[in-house]
């Protein structure tokens, strides 16, 4: 199984998925629900919208390209 570019961000910085929902609301006061956050990082879900992208990318301090897979 392939890793998603969310999960090596979440990898290399020592973060679980509790720790980015956190992050998102604490960064963006917006709410990615924590099931959906383990979908996308899990791989399971690849077609969200950019508005999610742009929030992940947001809480995180990354372009957006640094989320989306190619």
């Amino acid at each position: 199984m392939e890793i998603t570019k969310l999960a090596r961000l979440l990898i290399l910085r020592g973060m679980t998925q509790q720790e980015l929902y956190n992050l998102i609301k604490e960064r963006t006061g917006k709410e990615i629900q924590l099931y959906r956050i383990s979908t996308m990082v899990n791989g399971k879900l690849k077609d969200y919208k950019v508005s999610t992208a742009r929030i992940l990318a947001q809480a995180l301090q990354v372009p957006t390209d640094a989320i989306i897979e190619d």
